[in-house]
C-alpha cells in the first residue's frame, strides 16, 4: 500500500512538472507581452504630458515652435572616426508653422557646434541665437528651418540630456527674467517626466 502511494506520488509529481514546464514559457510570455503594453501605454501618456508642457510655452511666450533635441552617436567612417547627430524627439508650434520633427532626424551636429559648445559653458543654462549671429554655420541652419531666432536651454546638467530649443519665425525675441524662470520650471517638469519614460 505504501509503495503504491509512493509510486503515485511520483507519478503526479513528474505530471504536475511536466505541466509547469509546458505551461510557465507560455505565462512568462503573457507576462512580459502585458508590461510591454502597459510601459507603451504609460509612455504615451508621458508623452502627451511632455507635450501639453511645450504647447503652453508655446503660447505663454507667442513662440513659434518649441522642441526637444537629443543628441546620440551614429556609425563611424573607415578610420574609426564616429559621426554624432541631432534628432528631434518632439515639437510643439504656432498652428501656422509648417512641422519639422519629421525631417529633422539624425541631423549632423557640425552646424551646431559652436552654439552646443556655447551651452555647455553658460552658467546661466541657455544660449540665444540669430540667423544674423556671428556663428555662419548656425544661421544657415536658421535659414534653413526659416527661423529668425533661438533660444536652446540644457534640458539637465549635460548635453546629452538633450536641449529645449524655443524658436521665432517671424521676430527676435527678447526673454526677460521672469519668461527665464518660466522656461526653467517647465524644462524642470518635462526632465522628469522623460525620467519617467527611461524607468519604463
Amino acid at each position: 500500500m505504501i509503495d503504491i502511494s509512493q509510486k503515485a506520488l511520483e507519478n503526479i509529481g513528474v505530471i504536475i512538472g511536466g505541466i509547469i514546464i509546458y505551461v510557465a514559457p507560455k505565462i512568462e510570455s503573457f507576462l512580459k507581452k502585458r508590461v510591454k503594453k502597459s510601459s507603451f501605454v504609460s509612455n504615451l501618456e508621458v508623452a502627451k504630458d511632455i507635450a501639453q508642457e511645450l504647447d503652453h510655452l508655446v503660447v505663454k511666450l507667442d513662440a513659434s515652435r518649441v522642441c526637444i533635441i537629443d543628441y546620440h552617436n551614429g556609425t563611424s567612417n573607415y578610420s574609426g572616426i564616429p559621426f554624432n547627430f541631432a534628432s528631434m524627439s518632439y515639437e510643439a508650434r504656432d498652428p501656422n508653422v509648417y512641422p519639422i520633427l519629421p525631417t529633422f532626424q539624425s541631423v549632423p551636429i557640425s552646424p551646431m557646434v559652436k552654439m552646443l559648445l556655447s551651452l555647455n559653458e553658460s552658467k546661466n543654462g541657455y544660449v540665444k541665437t540669430t540667423d544674423s549671429g556671428p556663428d555662419q554655420d548656425l544661421n544657415i541652419l536658421h535659414k534653413v528651418h526659416g527661423t529668425q531666432c533661438s533660444y536652446n536651454f540644457k534640458i539637465g546638467p549635460n548635453l546629452v540630456d538633450g536641449v529645449l530649443s524655443i524658436n521665432w519665425n517671424t521676430r527676435h525675441a527678447d526673454l526677460d527674467k521672469s519668461e527665464i524662470e518660466d522656461v526653467k520650471v517647465s524644462i524642470y517638469r518635462v526632465k522628469a517626466l522623460l525620467e519617467k519614460i527611461k524607468k519604463h
